[in-house]
């Protein structure tokens, strides 16, 4: 087994790895690596263990270093999720010295990783951080029993928009420009800095099928909310949703 670098030239065989894994994420695709890499600057080093040709772990990574600020590696930035896909627990330790090795070179005195899981090698209690929280919801076979698995009041609530003649559309690019202003106004109000309209576009360029942006329009076609979807096969993730009050 030996730890590599990956170039541009090895994509589809990592995301062929991520989409397979259990504990992938759309975050993980290399897609998350163009876009960053074009909308922000920050480099990304997209470790892989290889056995035998074949990828059998992988950990991405980006030197992020703003503007009169230290630099980081972060696994991974603008997310709540990254960190080691790997086929063991070894294979994962060994990526994860890698990446110290290189933090090393670049004087780093510490490496963010924000892994769904334990880390590998450590105490599952020490890599915990009990200020975040991930919300997860099991999906059924489809929308309708999703609906009836809500208590009563949940289900009401979710109904009342409809009732009421609130609509929601689909798209991709072409609902940027509706979709933008909900999302900074909403930040701004929460005290928030805002992504530029280039790191949303970049998103949806990167992705392509693997994103979908939607906007919940009132009875008078008035943009109110909106959110993008990122696929992965195993899970969908909302990074980012917005609805004005």
């Amino acid at each position: 087994m030996k730890i590599e670098l990956i170039s541009d030239a090895g994509r589809q065989a990592w995301d062929h790895y991520v989409e397979a894994h259990p504990m992938g994420t759309a975050y993980h695709f290399w897609a998350w690596k163009q876009a960053v890499e074009k909308a922000y600057g920050f480099k990304g080093y997209y470790f892989t263990a290889v056995e035998n040709q074949k990828i059998i772990g992988v950990l991405p990574l980006f030197y992020v270093k703003p503007p009169l600020m230290s630099g980081q590696f972060v696994s991974l930035p603008y997310c709540d999720a990254g960190g080691v896909l790997a086929d063991s627990p070894a294979v994962a330790e060994k990526l994860i010295r890698s990446a110290f090795e290189k933090g090393v070179s670049f004087s780093l005195r510490s490496i963010s990783i924000r892994s769904i899981g334990p880390i590998a090698g450590t105490d599952p209690e020490r890599s915990k951080n009990e200020s975040k929280v991930r919300m997860v919801l099991d999906l059924p076979a489809d929308s309708d029993a999703l609906m009836a698995s809500l208590k009563s009041k949940v289900r009401s609530q979710a109904k009342k928009p409809s009732r009421d003649g609130l609509t929601a559309e689909s798209g991709r690019t072409e609902l940027l420009d509706t979709f933008y202003p909900l999302f900074a106004e909403n930040m701004r109000d929460l005290g928030s800095p805002v992504h530029s309209k280039d790191w949303f576009k970049a998103i949806l360029e990167f992705y392509k099928d693997r994103c979908r942006l939607f906007i919940v329009r009132m009875p008078d076609l008035t943009p109110a909310a909106g959110g993008i979807l990122l696929f992965h096969s195993s899970m969908v993730s909302v990074p980012w949703a917005s609805s004005l009050r």
